[in-house]
């Protein structure tokens, strides 16, 4: 109903915003608290675990809330959501790298589906939402250099020119990353997750 509500059509409404804001604290303080339960996905035998699954339901709840304007800018401030996100994309990685699970090729992940679909696709949110944290927000994005979620990012995506998305979202007016490969910010590149890593 959440999700339905954001991404309608429709703006939130005057009174809508502190109710969502509301529901935004929670559901990044729920999420930063409990993230790597989804660590126990990588088992080799994943169990069928309502934890994990839930905080996968909440990573799909805030990309779709930091994709609205109105809700945005309080989620890129709230405090360790933006350093968690690239801590569990870092573990996760190494995870999927170093023996073989559940996220050792995933794409995309979704919150539907049974146990073993469920990796498809949670990097790709992982990285949606850092990206999504550092939509015209030069501290974060400072942070992810910081924090070496660059070369992350880059290690978990392909460079594709079907599709313009490094040129529409890389650090416009950030001259403190223009190390960053000059290629990849020349029209039309894309970042897409790689599905084998």
């Amino acid at each position: 109903l959440m999700i339905a509500k954001i991404t309608s059509d429709e703006p939130l409404t005057k009174d809508d915003i502190p109710v969502f804001l509301r529901h935004a604290e929670l559901i990044a303080s729920t999420f930063v608290d409990q993230c790597k339960t989804v660590l126990k996905l990588a088992s080799e035998e994943p169990p069928d675990d309502e934890e994990a699954l839930a905080t996968i339901r909440l990573l799909d709840v805030l990309c779709e809330m930091t994709a609205n304007t109105e809700l945005l800018g309080y989620l890129q401030v709230f405090p360790g959501l933006l350093e968690r996100v690239i801590d569990l994309l870092r573990v996760i990685h190494v995870a999927g790298k170093e023996t073989t699970n559940i996220f050792s090729n995933c794409g995309c992940v979704r919150a539907e589906g049974d146990i073993s679909n469920v990796a498809d696709g949670f990097k790709s949110h992982l990285i949606r939402l850092i990206g999504n944290l550092c939509y015209k927000n030069k501290d974060n994005q400072d942070k992810v250099n910081e924090l070496d979620g660059i070369p992350l990012i880059l290690d978990n995506c392909n460079i594709s020119d079907s599709n313009p998305y490094v040129c529409t979202h890389h650090p416009d007016g950030n001259t403190e990353h223009a190390h960053l490969p000059r290629r990849l910010l020349e029209c039309p590149v894309s970042l897409t997750v790689n599905p084998q890593m």
